[in-house]
Order: C-alpha cells, then sequence, then structure tokens
C-alpha cells in the first residue's frame, strides 16, 4: 500500500516528472535540429577527408621519390621507380597501381631481374582517383643523384569529384623533388606557380 505521505516528497516529484520523458514535439525538434547541423557539417567534412587523401598520397609517392634517390646515391646502381606488371616484371604506365622502387644494374629496360633488388612498394590506390605523370615512362636514378630523364617530370593527382583539390609533386633533372604549395586562389601550383589539373579520359 502507497503511503500518501510519501507522494508530496521532492523524491517522488522528481521520479514522477523524470519518468514522463520526452514529448513528441521535443523529439521532433531535436531530430530537426540534428538534422541541420549534419546537413552543414558534412560537406566540410568530405572536403577534409578529400585534402587528407591527397595529402597521404602524395607523401608516401614523395618518400618513394626520396628512398629511390637515396638508393642510387649510396649504391652507385641506377635506381628505378614505376608500376610494374608483375607477369614480365616490367615497368607500366598504371600510376594508380602498385609502385616499386628497385635496383637496374644490369640493363637499362627497366625490367626488375634476378639480378636486380626490390628496394620498396606502395600499395595501390583503392579508389577511383586519377595519378598521371608527364613524361610517360619510369623515373630512373642515376648514381648521382640526378635523374636520366633528360626534361622534368611531374605528378599530378586528382581526387574522384574534387578536381580542384588536385595536387602533385614536381621533379626536377637534379632529383630534387618538390610536393605542390597552396596559392592566394586556393589552387596547389608547381613550382612555375602553374596549378595542377587533371584531364580524365572519358
Amino acid at each position: 500500500m502507497v503511503n500518501k505521505n510519501n507522494l508530496s516528497s521532492p523524491l517522488y516529484q522528481f521520479s514522477k516528472g523524470f519518468n514522463k520523458g520526452f514529448t513528441l514535439i521535443e523529439l521532433m525538434v531535436t531530430i530537426s535540429i540534428a538534422g541541420i547541423i549534419a546537413a552543414i557539417a558534412l560537406p566540410n567534412l568530405n572536403v577534409f577527408l578529400v585534402d587528407t587523401r591527397v595529402e597521404n598520397q602524395l607523401s608516401e609517392v614523395h618518400r618513394l621519390l626520396i628512398t629511390a634517390r637515396n638508393t642510387a646515391i649510396n649504391t652507385g646502381l641506377n635506381t628505378t621507380v614505376c608500376p610494374l606488371d608483375t607477369s614480365t616484371m616490367t615497368c607500366t604506365n598504371d600510376w594508380e597501381g602498385e609502385i616499386s622502387v628497385f635496383t637496374n644494374s644490369s640493363d637499362t629496360t627497366n625490367k626488375l631481374d634476378d639480378n636486380d633488388i626490390l628496394i620498396k612498394t606502395k600499395e595501390a590506390i583503392d579508389n577511383s582517383d586519377v595519378f598521371k605523370i608527364s613524361n610517360n615512362g619510369a623515373i630512373v636514378y642515376a648514381a648521382t643523384g640526378r635523374t636520366i630523364n633528360a626534361t622534368a617530370n611531374k605528378f599530378t593527382y586528382c581526387p574522384k569529384d574534387y578536381a580542384e583539390k588536385s595536387n602533385g609533386i614536381d621533379i626536377s633533372t637534379s632529383g630534387r623533388t618538390y610536393i605542390g604549395t597552396l596559392n592566394s586562389s586556393n589552387k596547389y601550383v608547381d613550382r612555375n606557380s602553374a596549378a595542377f589539373t587533371c584531364v580524365v579520359s572519358p
């Protein structure tokens, strides 16, 4: 039997009010506010994730190129950077695929054979982003640290649906590499202040 004296106690009144929960209107208002916040925050979150992805991919490639150059200088052997066809162990132009660094001591055909040493690899890009090089073919560092390519080269990374976030890496004939920098127009540019742009094949 309920003691009537307890019905007016502060503890009972608090418990009674707590058990009421939310009204339907309060719940609808809360959901509406959460939806507005999500609508505002989601685009910014997507841009942040794209920026992070581009930065991470370019940093990996940059480290790969530095490793190749240092290997060539330290070993005195030509060192190649390229995507490899695993069936023939020869270089391809599929830069969105796995990229390898290996010493290339026995020939100049950029083929990984039994006399060469595989130094490092970078995993393939696992989405639909585009990653291209301005001059097709492998990048090969000589023992001097310079590239054997006659002209400078440039990588461009273009994230899917966010072409304005394209960035890249300059590779000079001296062998040095430079990641793009952000200009006053919020575009990533190379050392000549030219914006990195992607041309995506249909």
